[in-house]
């Protein structure tokens, strides 16, 4: 299953691709469905400055992860791409892995445009259901989307992202 995404972001392609490549294993600092994110601990096969990052999904001990992987990394072309696995999921989790092509192009000194392709492979009952789950996934790639352009575009999470980290403060 195949989705294609854009965002047009009010920020240089530097400042674009600083966050959200360079800074990858940082996700869990801007974006809502990320409870905490680091660094994977294996050497970079590439030359991106990590290897790929652990995602922790909630902010429950031994709770579900996505495990990224870093396949290509293009500094130069503002280009890279990952593969998305995950742990400790529920076994009805529709989706295997899923390779995330990301590219940024310049629109104008202060304006680039994220490119997101999205290559997911399904379980048997995600193909089964598989318009209910593409209307699903689309969604949170749109979630993805958004957080990101308002953390490029204001320097500071999103509202929602602040009444999650508020949240898991309280639990902790």
């Amino acid at each position: 299953m195949k989705i294609h995404k854009e965002i047009t972001i009010h920020a240089n392609a530097d400042k674009v691709w600083s966050v959200f490549a360079d800074d990858f294993h940082n996700v869990g600092n801007w974006l809502t469905q990320i409870s905490a994110s680091k660094a994977l601990e294996h050497q970079a096969i590439t030359d991106a400055p990590v290897s790929g990052r652990i995602c922790d999904i909630t902010s429950k001990p031994n709770g579900p992860q996505a495990i990224e992987k870093i396949t290509y990394y293009n500094a130069n072309n503002y280009h890279f791409e990952f593969d998305v696995t995950f742990n400790n999921t529920p076994s009805a989790l529709p989706v295997v892995k899923n390779h995330v092509k990301v590219k940024i192009d310049i629109i104008d000194l202060n304006t680039s445009r994220l490119t997101w392709d999205s290559d997911i492979t399904l379980k048997f009952l995600g193909k089964l259901i598989s318009p209910l789950v593409k209307v699903g996934i689309s969604k949170s790639f749109d979630e993805l989307l958004d957080d990101f352009q308002y953390f490029v575009e204001n320097d500071t999470p999103h509202p929602r992202k602040l009444v999650q980290l508020e949240k898991n403060k309280l639990s902790a």
